[in-house]
């Protein structure tokens, strides 16, 4: 939403909300952060994905320690 916001205030007063340059502008500003999740999340899938018992087990150790972690 920042990201969004911040590519409305610096907008060109003539320029509408529906225009593509406007528009491509928040596409390579959010390019990195989607970039980033998807390859955040494809790691945990194939961490989770992993039969191997010693990867299992530290992955549980990781996860049990994540847990207890305050926010």
């Amino acid at each position: 939403m920042a990201a969004l916001t911040r590519v409305i205030a610096a907008r060109e007063p003539w320029r509408p909300l529906s225009d593509e340059k406007l528009l491509r502008r928040y596409v390579r500003e959010r390019a990195l952060p989607t970039w980033a999740m998807g390859q955040l999340t494809d790691g945990l899938l194939r961490l989770f994905a992993q039969p191997a018992p010693a990867v299992r087990e530290l992955r549980n150790r990781g996860l049990g320690l994540v847990n207890r972690a305050t926010p």
